[in-house]
């Protein structure tokens, strides 16, 4: 395997281990390439670069560092991995696993009897540690379903393992409050800037009152959500398939 590992290509065994690999201290950021242009690098370094200096971590990431990585990785189109630890900055590639039938179909999702804990700084940070979101995305795409949706010990609705959740209800656009305990993404926050979003919290006892539901991240986009345990939704809404064309238009700038 090929590793980009402190700007320098290395066929890898092992690596230096730090408290990263040790204990999960460290963040990453995935962020999407298409034809060779990092997707929205800037709000990704950003939350990157911030993060890092709230756990206390003397690194900083830049955009150079990320297109040098695109370019000695062939990454062209797919997605680009940054680990950050504390002797560590490990760049990687995978490709994309979204398909034109996962759009089809969308997405169902277990609700997790896991609760997040809004008091911990960890659900507000792309951290090394994502062993609740590993585990309990494991458990349900045995049981059928393609992801899991996390709530609080208040009932409030958070995120899914992967994803930001947004739902639809009397012509509004609605999502959870990053304090019921979330990570803001970065195509989240797009949609927050260049829509009416309302942010507030969401019970889990209004999920079988809400019209339509989408999840977001940034290999996705935005997938329609047709599952939420026993909720179904019909259809494709029309405010997701205009919020979809204009996700899609914007993909499109960045490779003008």
């Amino acid at each position: 395997m090929q590793l980009l590992i402190n700007g320098k290509v290395k066929s890898v065994k092992k690596t230096m281990i730090d408290t990263g690999y040790y204990y999960g201290y460290g963040l990453f950021e995935t962020i999407l390439v298409r034809e060779g242009i990092p997707i929205f690098v800037e709000a990704h370094l950003k939350r990157l670069n911030e993060g890092l200096m709230t756990i206390g971590i003397n690194k900083e990431v830049s955009v150079e560092q990320v297109r040098q990585g695109i370019l000695l990785l062939k990454c062209y189109n797919g997605a680009l991995k940054i680990n950050v630890s504390e002797k560590q900055v490990v760049l990687s590639v995978r490709g994309t696993t979204y398909t034109a039938e996962h759009y089809a179909h969308g997405a169902r999702l277990k609700v997790s009897k896991v609760l997040r804990n809004p008091t911990s700084p960890l659900v507000y940070l792309k951290s090394m540690n994502y062993m609740d979101n590993i585990l309990e995305m494991r458990q349900a795409k045995e049981e059928g379903w393609q992801d899991v949706l996390f709530t609080n010990y208040q009932g409030e609705v958070c995120e899914t393992a992967v994803a930001n959740i947004f739902f639809i209800k009397e012509g509004q656009i609605i999502t959870p409050k990053v304090s019921s305990g979330l990570l803001n993404g970065v195509v989240r926050q797009w949609l927050i800037d260049t829509n009416q979003v309302i942010e507030r919290v969401i019970l889990a006892e209004e999920i079988p009152s809400m019209e339509g539901a989408f999840i977001t991240n940034s290999l996705l986009g935005l997938m329609k959500v047709t599952t939420i345990g026993q909720k179904t939704f019909e259809g494709d809404h029309a405010i997701l398939q205009t919020l979809t064309k204009a996700y899609v238009k914007r993909l499109k700038a960045f490779e003008a």
